[in-house]
């Protein structure tokens, strides 16, 4: 290794901390041009260009470059960057729907890195394992990893890592529905990759703060925020996983206020960063959100096709936009139902939402189950089933409250309190219309669909 490609890879890596991505391959593919694939700096070179890949949602080439990079770590006894390798491995094998394919890599680069004594390294597969096990719903392994990663990170004093972690456990909060808990660590993220000039981490925490706020309902909040991270995203040029799922969020946002066109744009955008992926989870992601502009525009045909797709893609994979596919069909049925008045509709709706609570079920995903469970409590006491909607909001407080979900456990309690004034009242059922009682319905499908979305 000379000197020049040292001082190269050294440029490279303040290169890709500064979003400057065109940059950093220029130098990184110097490297290559000039050393010997034993080197240690050439395999590091490919590490990088690899990541770098990863980041910009290359994944055709991300995988190859990776790989090699890993292969010749093995070869030439250089495993701290097989190490590497086989993590980012994992994160695109993530960022492609794979969580449990990804989960593999990441515990074996942990076995490379703790025979090592790498802490770094055991840092970020503790976080890489957080990441992927709250993917699947299971928090509470997720928390275990994030809290022993975060006790690596200060151990060597890393504020990056730091920074990642406090993120992730953002993130926890937020799928709890504890949402200034969320905006806490967020901006504390937030604080700390600006003063590291780490854009990508800013994007990342201005994707997840503009998502605390729509789910508090502040829509011109949440589209300033998710703006400002996909402006950072054009400046680094990322075109990965992450930005496809924040321009969804900015079609859903756009959507919500009614412009349609302006959600197009977006979504159009979307589309064009998937075909370079080649990425099923990527499109079924672009499907989701096709189907939530055409529904809120009124093109219920074609909204239902999107969903129908987005569930064909994520089926035996993510579970994420399953549910969410099925909470859109579930307010779908109930607007064909209000445009038709036949009863067959309400009976779909029905089946959709038990579909879709048994999906959550299935797939320890806590939040949702909460929120849909409350949604069927709400839908039970329109139908005047007043015993059946108390206990469905039981059963969600009390899951609720052994998950720690106490925003929603104190929520469930107002609607709790709500039906048992149904129940006192007077009020005749068949005095008001049927567009009023299903008005409500939808409401209360519409606020399901935020929670859940905005924890995602």
């Amino acid at each position: 290794m000379n000197s020049d490609s040292k001082d190269l890879l050294a440029t490279a890596k303040k290169a890709m901390t500064a979003g400057e991505y065109d940059i950093a391959v220029g130098l990184l593919s110097d490297i290559i041009a000039l050393e010997e694939e034993k080197s240690e700096v050439y395999i590091e070179a490919l590490v990088r260009i690899g990541e770098i890949q990863w980041q910009r949602g290359n994944y055709d080439v991300a995988i190859p470059t990776l790989e090699r990079a890993r292969d010749l770590g093995l070869r030439h006894a250089r495993m701290d960057l097989s190490g590497w390798a086989i993590r980012f491995i994992g994160n695109v094998l993530f960022d492609q729907g794979f969580p449990d394919q990804a989960e593999n890599h990441y515990l074996r680069a942990l076995g490379i890195f703790n025979e090592l004594k790498d802490k770094k390294g055991i840092a970020r597969c503790y976080n890489n394992l957080g990441v992927a096990n709250a993917e699947r719903g299971y928090y509470d392994k997720a928390l275990d990893y994030y809290n022993r990663a975060l006790d690596y990170y200060k151990d060597i004093n890393d504020i990056v890592g730091e920074g990642a972690v406090i993120n992730n456990l953002g993130e926890i909060y937020r799928f709890r529905g504890e949402y200034a808990d969320a905006e806490y660590l967020y901006q504390r993220s937030l604080e700390s990759d600006k003063k590291l000039g780490d854009h990508y981490g800013q994007a990342l925490c201005w994707g997840n703060l503009g998502a605390v706020s729509l789910a508090l309902k502040n829509f011109k909040e949440a589209e300033e925020r998710v703006k400002t991270a996909l402006e950072t995203f054009d400046r680094l040029e990322t075109r990965d996983l992450v930005y496809v799922e924040i321009s969804g969020l900015m079609v859903s946002i756009l959507s919500q206020t009614k412009r349609y066109d302006m959600g197009q744009e977006y979504l159009d955008k979307m589309w064009a960063a998937e075909v370079k992926m080649k990425s099923e989870y990527a499109t079924s992601i672009c499907e989701f959100y096709g189907g939530v502009l055409a529904q809120k525009s009124g093109n219920l045909h074609t909204a239902r096709k999107h969903y129908l797709r987005c569930l064909e893609l994520t089926e035996g994979t993510v579970f994420e936009y399953q549910l969410l596919a099925l909470i859109q069909l579930v307010e779908l049925e109930l607007q064909t139902y209000r445009m038709t008045q036949e009863e067959e509709y309400l009976e779909r709706m029905e089946e959709r939402l038990g579909q879709t609570l048994s999906l959550a079920e299935s797939t320890n995903s806590y939040g949702a189950q909460v929120q849909l469970m409350t949604l069927h409590g709400l839908m039970q006491m329109e139908n005047q089933q007043f015993l059946r909607s108390l206990e469905e909001l039981a059963t969600a407080r009390e899951l609720g409250f052994e998950k720690g979900f106490n925003t929603r456990v104190e929520l469930i309690d107002k609607y709790i309190e709500k039906v048992n004034r149904r129940i006192e009242s007077s009020i005749d059922p068949n005095v008001e219309s049927v567009d009023q009682r299903v008005k409500r319905m939808q409401d209360y499908i519409e606020e399901c669909q935020r929670m859940v979305l905005a924890s995602k």
